[in-house]
């Protein structure tokens, strides 16, 4: 995580926006806790050019314990899915193949 902070600490002084990795930090807390409080009411999130961020219910469903063969049922849940919108996975395989050709 200091890593990716540190790099956006450098792209949004780049930009002219925030300096320093605290200020950082603090954009980065408060994008992740915006989509999930729009993703946690039920809202989807699209983020152009990068992901499609939802929730997505998985309902109950029955399993063999792999030990003991016993039959369960697990718990129906919720959990957010996420959707890398083909632009970034262009750009990520562009970034791939100049990673390659060094």
């Amino acid at each position: 995580m200091k890593q990716f902070i540190g790099k956006l600490a450098e792209n949004l002084e780049k930009e002219g926006l925030v300096k320093g990795a605290t200020k950082a930090a603090s954009v980065a807390k408060v994008v992740r806790q915006t989509i999930l409080e729009m993703v946690r009411s039920g809202e989807q999130v699209r983020w152009s050019k990068f992901a499609i961020f939802s929730k997505k219910h998985v309902p109950a469903r029955k399993y063999n314990n792999p030990t003991t063969g016993e039959l369960l049922t697990s718990k129906p849940k919720d959990k957010i899915d996420v959707s890398i919108s083909s632009a970034a996975q262009a750009d990520l395989l562009l970034s791939e193949k100049d990673w390659n050709a060094k």
